[in-house]
């Protein structure tokens, strides 16, 4: 029950903090984000305790994440933002919340490696009274803060680790995709709807390396969840000129900041299309508030502290080089919604993806092997060891016709999203030393997938959102007037 209690408080904290702006937002949507949402807060919660020098206590933890939920209900309240709408919304994202838990507790689905161990002794670590000084220093910047702090809500209960979370970030990810499809397919009748909804999650779930993700005690099937609600939410900010849906999407993008090493990396391939866009000041501060705040704390306070080689002032020092790439971006951010100065992030958004090819061609040229090594393991991987059936097979082709045929609005924040990461994912063995690997267990055939619930939503948007646009293009016949 103690574990069921734990990710039901993180939920309704998740839906807490979405109180002031879930009446413009769809309520599906919102009951898939709570869990996220909710971890996120959390996961900001025990960074400013960490960053304070103090162990992780997860239950002063838990309660002041509750706190921080319960503040925005009363603000949103004040300002009378919430009716009956918060309340069934709450009232769902707990029971899914709490019956799923309970579910993958009693079913114990599991999977651990010496990886999970090494997350789980650090979360161990965190609990101690040195705090972050426990920690071993290198899984510090390997293993980051996020799934260790999770994890520590289990000294509340009687495992070591918490059975439900890896579902449930699953399950909120793949099913804040569905809400996506069935909602950008209004105009359609309702066969094809339930058709394209059904067959976009039943890829998902064929995806055995996804679907295993979902149990193992790692980091992707986090990551994954967390940067689809954030490039979605981004592009349904712009698309639809709602700001509210930054709050939600900034938060699970700040957030990824904490689980994986080349996330600032990542985050900052993502803001460049919204630094570009015309979006308004809210949007944009929505977004880049929350990720400042986690790098200065997580990189510029505990890393550049405790990390070895933290305080290297060097761009290719891992704490530094993210510290540059985050800072930079910002400012292409704020540059964006300057008129005299918005021309910058439009040359940037130009320049990043040839740029990053670019760094791509010079390491090659300086040690070609890396990358052949990188591209041979890889294709077999995909194709054959990787655990990933046909998924790649599947989409790679599928993601290259889109890419080369259709366009929507704000296309680029899915187009300069996944190109980027594919970009970056072959810069990544140059940056750490060394080729991605043959095997299943390889760290570049599980980071496949962090960008595949991303890949799959442009997948459905550009067979959506692109046949609209070419149906609003072309002129109707005399006999379309008919």
């Amino acid at each position: 029950m103690a574990e069921i209690a734990i990710v039901a408080t993180l939920s309704l904290a998740g839906v807490g903090v979405l109180a002031p702006v879930q009446h413009r937002l769809p309520r599906p949507a919102v009951v898939a984000m709570a869990f996220p949402v909710g971890a996120a807060a959390y996961l900001f919660v025990v960074t400013v305790l960490v960053s304070l020098g103090r162990s992780l206590e997860p239950g002063f933890a838990l309660a002041l994440t509750a706190a921080v939920g319960i503040g925005a209900i009363g603000a949103a309240a004040a300002r009378r933002s919430v009716g009956l709408d918060f309340v069934v919304s709450a009232v769902l994202a707990v029971g899914v919340t709490a019956g799923l838990a309970w579910l993958f507790r009693t079913v114990h689905l599991t999977r651990l490696t010496i990886d999970s161990m090494r997350y789980l002794l650090a979360s161990l670590d965190l609990q101690r009274p040195g705090g972050i000084e426990e920690v071993f220093r290198p899984d510090l910047l390997k293993r980051q803060l996020g799934l260790p702090a999770l994890h520590a809500l289990s000294g509340l209960t009687d495992r070591r680790y918490l059975a439900s979370i890896g579902p449930l970030y699953g399950i909120s990810g793949i099913g804040f995709l569905g809400w996506l499809v069935w909602s950008r397919t209004l105009a359609w009748d309702l066969r094809r709807r339930w058709l394209l909804t059904v067959t976009a999650v039943a890829f998902l779930l064929a995806a055995n390396r996804l679907l295993y993700d979902l149990f193992y005690v790692n980091t992707h099937i986090e990551v994954a969840s967390l940067l689809v609600i954030g490039v979605a939410g981004m592009w349904l900010a712009l698309v639809d000129d709602e700001p509210a849906w930054a709050v939600p999407a900034g938060l699970c993008l700040a957030a990824t900041l904490l689980f994986r090493p080349e996330a600032p990396l990542v985050a900052a391939i993502v803001l460049i299309p919204l630094a570009a866009s015309r979006a308004g000041w809210a949007t944009r501060w929505a977004f880049l508030a929350p990720v400042l705040a986690l790098t200065g704390l997580w990189y510029g306070v505990v890393l550049w502290s405790h990390a070895i080689d933290g305080s290297e002032v060097s761009l290719t020092a891992p704490v530094f080089g993210n510290l540059v790439a985050v800072a930079l971006v910002a400012g292409l951010v704020l540059a964006g919604g300057l008129r005299r100065w918005a021309v910058l992030p439009r040359l940037a958004q130009r320049a990043m993806l040839p740029g990053l090819a670019l760094a791509i061609a010079v390491f090659a040229a300086i040690d070609p092997s890396v990358l052949f090594e990188s591209l041979g393991a890889t294709a077999i991987n995909v194709g054959k060891y990787g655990l990933w059936l046909f998924t790649w097979t599947v989409a790679v082709p599928l993601m290259a016709m889109a890419l080369l045929v259709h366009r929507f609005r704000e296309s680029r924040v899915w187009t300069d999203s996944i190109i980027g990461f594919a970009l970056l994912f072959f810069l990544l063995p140059y940056v750490r030393e060394s080729a991605w690997r043959v095997g299943s267990g390889d760290s570049g055939n599980r980071i496949l997938a962090h960008i595949l619930l991303v890949a799959v939503a442009f997948l459905v948007l550009a067979a959506v959102e692109g046949r609209d646009e070419l149906e609003v293009a072309v002129p109707a016949t005399s006999d379309d007037r008919q």
